[in-house]
């Protein structure tokens, strides 16, 4: 009952308030009206001994002057006041859950008592029926009127100008949340919290700051990190020195060891690292703000802490739609007590007034394949799998995929049994939940080998491909642009296989999105995984996604090119471009390949060398198909092998200058 009783309280205090405040008969009126219909009841007060008249207004009633009546009401309200006074403000009563939530809010973010008291108001107008009641009927509304209306219902020490900052300041915090100038309502985040009834101010601050992270991996599990090491001293400093302002931002794909590195690190700069609002309410960031604004005050009050926002996407892109603002969030980031490390998987459509305000920033990539290899040795012989160097690079070659995949995937064999299968079986189920790509099957074996004699090009690609090979170029790039069919991927190919290399190929179909600033997340993913799997990476129909940025109609027909501009000039592994459409990529990118060769028809030469090669017939002249690729021979081949005439030479030339003539058709002069 106690609770029943205080709150009682508050609204008497509300009650009292408003009388001593009410100057203009509506006013008056509307007080005396709800002690008639509701407050008496509320307060167990008799009403016609504290001076009601339940008479007053029946018309057989003899009449009473308006100053009499008056000055009856004013006796009335004497009285009233009287009664809850003695029977609830002079009487110390014990704390509602409420109010004692409330007085933990007010310590925790150092409110004033004048914002406590306007707290306290809007709170229990939202989640007090008695309370809304009598605000709606003495204010004719029904929502909670901010300004002048609210101070009648509040002690007189709190002027206007005090209660309008204290309005101003719950909005900041995101306690209450403004729908427009005139009304204020309760935020998510506060109605939440009102629901916790915690008992004690340590209970309240294990809400937000949790229990301790603790990390399971060692520092020199990250050492593919660079400059780890001053970012760890960075943070001790930070910490040591109460600095504001100071947040650390982990972004790049999921699973690649962001949030297991923050622990890490706290835990080699020696602070206690605290998750905020880690037990659910991650996808809200209604709820997620306000949290770590709390946690923030809470984390000051103690020495040697940070903080931790995993997945903070939810705050980032909820701004503007949720109770937070762009100018709130940015006071976070620049007020900050405590340093916070943030974790997100994706930063290239972030507002840029953000970024420039964190302090420190990582890029969490596929690790290269030296750190893979060991990765996988780790977590296959931690579960004793066979965990050779052959068999970890094996793994790597075939799955490019962060740390967290490959710890599922050996989690699963340990459950299941199966081996190094189940380990792939898994991998293949959640390369395909994650990216949509099945298992590819193996390519089939071309019928002829490739011979790159048969490509009729500006330079040397043999002795191109020797030179790389006996250089050992790390790094280097090629446009092949010319003609459908002239074996400008099967070049790229080849040229892997003569470096040692596995080969990464992407189309236009895999990279391009539907979605706002998806086309540049796979191509920053394209690149990674070739990092990761040291490969080749070739893409077909550049054109598609290097296109000229002066005939783009879009904004984000800039943006993924200049995408591709930025991973092209800082790729640390060979990359190639195929296309058929030159004088339609960007002239930026030009400058970005260190070879650029032009592929054309096949010479009468390798015409007859290629129908030599594929069919076996030698010093056959093709003098009159000059449009021949050596596409074209592989199809015939195709064809002639399913029907039969691989050793007909006269049915093979014909299929030959069908494929001719449907390139180049003859053309028929217009006459009589």
């Amino acid at each position: 009952m106690s609770d029943i009783d205080f709150e009682k309280g508050k609204l008497a205090e509300y009650v009292c308030n408003a009388i001593a405040s009410a100057k203009r008969k509506k006013e008056i009126e509307n007080l005396y009206e709800w002690f008639e219909d509701q407050g008496c009841e509320i307060f167990d007060l008799e009403y016609v001994e504290i001076g009601g008249n339940r008479h007053r207004r029946r018309r057989d009633e003899e009449e009473i002057s308006e100053a009499e009546r008056i000055k009856q009401i004013q006796m009335f309200f004497k009285n009233a006041v009287s009664h809850l006074r003695g029977k609830y403000l002079k009487r110390k009563l014990t704390p509602s859950d409420c109010e004692r939530t409330l007085n933990f809010i007010a310590k925790a973010t150092k409110l004033t008592p004048c914002e406590t008291e306007y707290l306290g108001l809007v709170v229990r107008y939202y989640m007090n029926r008695d309370v809304e009641n009598f605000i709606d009927n003495v204010s004719n509304t029904h929502r909670f009127v901010k300004d002048r209306n609210c101070c009648r219902f509040l002690s007189e020490k709190f002027s206007l100008n005090l209660l309008q900052q204290a309005q101003h300041r719950m909005n900041d915090l995101g306690l209450t949340d403004d729908d427009d100038e005139s009304y204020s309502c309760l935020s998510g985040f506060t109605k939440k919290l009102l629901n916790r009834h915690p008992k004690t101010f340590d209970q309240f601050q294990k809400i937000f700051l949790g229990r301790r992270q603790t990390a399971s991996l060692k520092w020199e599990d990250f050492d593919y990190i660079e400059k780890r090491d001053e970012l760890c001293s960075l943070l001790k400093a930070a910490v040591e020195r109460k600095e504001k302002g100071i947040n650390i931002i982990f972004y790049g794909i999921p699973g690649t060891g962001k949030t297991e590195f923050a622990r890490t690190l706290a835990r080699q700069a020696g602070v206690a690292l605290y998750s905020v609002a880690e037990n659910g309410d991650r996808d809200d960031a209604s709820y997620r703000t306000p949290a770590l604004m709390f946690a923030q005050n809470l984390a000051a009050r103690q020495n040697g802490v940070c903080l931790l926002l995993d997945e903070a996407e939810d705050v980032f892109y909820g701004i503007g739609r949720r109770d937070m603002t762009k100018s709130g969030l940015n006071d976070v980031l620049e007020r900050n007590e405590t340093p916070v490390i943030w974790t997100t998987n994706r930063t290239f459509d972030m507002d840029s007034a953000f970024l420039r305000r964190f302090s420190y920033s990582i890029h969490f990539e596929l690790p290269d394949e030296k750190h893979s290899v060991r990765i996988w040795q780790k977590a296959l012989r931690k579960n004793k799998l066979p965990a050779s160097e052959k068999v970890a690079k094996e793994l790597c070659a075939e799955y490019a995929v962060p740390p967290a995949f490959m710890a599922n995937a050996v989690r699963n064999e340990r459950l299941i049994g199966g081996g190094i299968e189940t380990v792939k079986s898994s991998l293949n189920n959640m390369r395909e939940l994650c990216t949509g790509e099945k298992k590819k099957k193996a390519a089939p074996k071309p019928a002829v080998p490739f011979d790159p004699a048969l490509l009729n090009t500006d330079t040397d690609l043999e002795k191109l491909a020797g030179r790389v090979k006996d250089l050992n170029l790390k790094t280097f790039s090629l446009c092949l642009y010319g003609a459908p069919g002239t074996g400008k991927s099967a070049y790229a190919v080849w040229l892997a296989e003569q470096i040692g290399r596995p080969v990464i190929k992407k189309k236009s179909s895999d990279l391009l999105s539907m979605w706002v600033g998806g086309t540049e997340e796979n191509i920053r993913l394209a690149f990674a995984e070739a990092a990761a799997k040291n490969a080749v990476l070739i893409f077909d129909e550049a054109d598609s996604f290097l296109q000229d940025r002066r005939s783009a109609t879009r904004s984000w027909e800039t943006t993924q090119v200049n995408e591709m501009l930025t991973q092209m000039e800082s790729a640390e592994h060979p990359f190639v471009c195929t296309t058929n459409l030159l004088d339609r990529l960007d002239q930026a990118s030009l400058r970005r390949f260190t070879f650029k060769v032009k592929y054309d028809f096949m010479t009468p030469e390798q015409r007859t060398k290629a129908f030599e090669t594929f069919f076996g017939f030698k010093d056959v002249s093709l003098t009159k198909a000059e449009n021949l690729t050596p596409a074209d021979f592989a199809l015939v081949h195709k064809k002639a092998t399913i029907l039969g005439v691989l050793n007909d030479k006269t049915e093979l030339l014909k299929m030959l200058m069908s494929e001719q003539t449907i390139k180049a058709p003859p053309k028929f002069k217009i006459g009589f």
